[in-house]
């Protein structure tokens, strides 16, 4: 089979499975932490037997940078999850790729070098200038809808978040001997921290995160979201084995807010947000991986 269509169709499954997870988190009215554990808990049951085939990590820089990565995504996606609950999956899903942009700048603070190669050549340079300025409007734009401006204070965190944790898991990734592998040791250890986190936060503050005891609703609903978390974890990794360019992947995943936007329009969903300027942000977020990997 033609390798294109491989893992052209791994990374439509990946963006499916992305829009699936903040829809589920919109139209199922679940409390946010109770269900972030009980994800973390079925995924980690699914995954947890290849603890056992894999080859992991021997580098103990591994092992520190998923200590700090876990940290970061215990709050993250609290805040991501309880966005989409709050404000719509189509709002969540057209701001957070702001994120892209600010792990394009961390990253040329650690790789200077990448920086020096972009202004020799003065048509990628002017590119990447006019995506953050696009970027930028659009951003400001979404002051002038109530929705918008509101999603946008909440999300602020995570785009910040979701940056350093781009960084963290490209450092981390590059320390494993093999990447599928790699992968696999990476969620396993992520959700094992995240239960200890989800199972203490949810402790000392009860009346705020809502009960994590199991209920049918709860269950069902962080079963599907669990099924998508492994299924995006699976076809993403495998898709990587396939395509030339991992910034390929990372396009088509950036497709979620069109996603998102289908099911809007076939549900007859009122999307009351500046979508335009959602859209503006995810485009400025393609462009500049294109631009700059391809």
């Amino acid at each position: 089979m033609n390798d294109t269509l491989v893992w052209g169709g791994l990374s439509c499954v990946a963006a499916l499975t992305v829009a699936g997870m903040v829809l589920i988190s919109e139209y199922q009215n679940q409390p946010t932490v109770p269900r972030l554990f009980w994800l973390r808990v079925i995924s980690l049951c699914v995954l947890a037997p290849m603890a056992l085939y894999i080859q992991w990590p021997t580098d103990p820089h591994f092992y520190i940078g998923m200590v700090a990565i876990s940290v970061l995504i215990c709050g993250s996606d609290a805040l991501y999850y309880g966005a989409a609950k709050q404000y719509g999956a189509g709002a969540t899903t057209r701001i957070e790729p702001l994120s892209v942009l600010f792990t394009f700048i961390i990253w040329l603070w650690l790789k200077p070098e990448q920086l020096a190669l972009y202004t020799q050549r003065p048509a990628i340079g002017l590119g990447i200038v006019g995506c953050f300025v696009v970027a930028g409007v659009c951003a400001l734009r979404l002051r002038h809808c109530d929705v918008s401006i509101k999603a946008f204070k909440h999300l602020a965190p995570v785009i910040g978040i979701s940056a350093a944790v781009g960084v963290l898991g490209k450092l981390v990734m590059d320390m494993g001997e093999v990447p599928f592998d790699t992968a696999i040791g990476y969620i396993i250890i992520q959700c094992s921290f995240l239960i200890v986190f989800y199972g203490v936060i949810a402790a000392l503050w009860p009346a705020r995160t809502g009960s994590l005891r199991p209920q049918r609703g709860l269950l069902l609903s962080a079963g599907a979201m669990a099924i998508c978390s492994v299924l995006h974890i699976a076809t993403k990794n495998m898709a990587y084995t396939y395509v030339p360019n991992p910034a390929y992947i990372t396009v088509i995943c950036l497709s979620a807010p069109l996603i998102v936007s289908v099911v809007y329009r076939m549900t007859g969903r009122q999307d009351d947000t500046d979508y335009m300027a959602g859209f503006g942000i995810v485009a400025s977020a393609v462009v500049l991986l294109v631009i700059t990997r391809f």
